[in-house]
């Protein structure tokens, strides 16, 4: 039996590091007929990996900045959690004050 819709694939989370090389791999498993997916209920060994495939087309380095605006569009169409890049999403950034400017308004509150 082959199947790939067994495991719940909406709750998968994978967090990556921006500026970071990833190298996706597909790891095949046999498992029992009995047991499901990644977790075996057999006390028997556990499933055994059959291939390890590294496709290199599929690597990519991650990116929090976009060169062309219609990426940047996809992102925030298809990312839930591209909230920098929604209107009123940037954060705020505070300049330090410098000393001249506390200096200056102190003396405008004397």
């Amino acid at each position: 039996m082959v199947t790939i819709s067994i495991v719940d694939f909406t709750v998968v989370k994978i967090f990556l590091q921006s500026m970071h090389k990833y190298i996706p791999v597909l790891s095949i498993f046999e498992i029992a007929q009995s047991d499901t997916p990644f977790m075996s209920t057999s006390t028997s060994q556990p499933p055994k990996q059959i291939a390890r495939i590294r496709i290199p087309e599929t690597e990519f380095v991650a990116v929090t900045a976009y060169q062309n605006s219609t990426i940047t569009q996809l992102k925030i169409e298809h990312n839930p959690f591209a909230k920098g890049f929604r209107d009123g999403g940037e954060r705020k950034r505070s300049t330090p004050e410098s000393y001249a400017d506390r200096i200056n308004s102190q003396l405008l509150l004397t």
